[in-house]
């Protein structure tokens, strides 16, 4: 059994939602988006990156995918709160699925190249609310940045 698969297990949700507490992907989808647009503005790579995240996560198939950035966007449309969906994650997440899910964020954050304060103050307040600590929030930044190639000031180097 996945972690997601076992995320979605201990929670009873699914993809189409249904119950009180929101599933896994639409939660991970939720935080995602969230950061997203964070700039105000959704690049096309940090949509590309939104959606190949997505298609990682098991069980998501490409109907899914649009499905779950749908149903991300009229949560955000609605302003609600995101307390609901990181809860979701923290009643059954463990600590490297927390990590794992904050190199996520940031791979979003960084998808085009350029990292908003607005998107570093997402990232670090999801970080809080998800239990992480500053060091692991750093080390997960270090990460994203040497793989994408991109400098402390979250410019493409070279």
């Amino acid at each position: 059994m996945t972690l997601w698969d076992k995320l979605k297990s201990a929670i009873g949700g699914d993809a189409a939602g249904g119950g009180d507490t929101p599933d896994t992907d639409i939660a991970t989808a939720v935080l995602l988006y969230e950061i997203a647009c964070a700039d105000m503005e959704v690049a096309d790579a940090e949509n590309h990156t939104l959606r190949n995240l997505l298609a990682g996560l098991p069980g998501v198939d490409a109907d899914s995918i649009e499905t779950l950035i749908a149903r991300a966007a009229a949560i955000k449309d609605e302003n609600v709160s995101l307390h609901e969906y990181v809860g979701a994650l923290n009643e059954v997440c463990s600590f490297d699925d927390k990590r794992r899910l904050v190199r996520m964020i940031w791979e979003v954050a960084y998808a085009d190249g350029v990292l908003d304060a607005h998107e570093e103050h997402m990232v670090r307040r999801l970080s809080d609310l998800l239990f992480v600590p500053h060091s692991v929030f750093i080390q997960q930044k270090l990460a994203v940045q040497e793989a994408r190639g991109v400098s402390d000031g979250g410019e493409a180097s070279g």
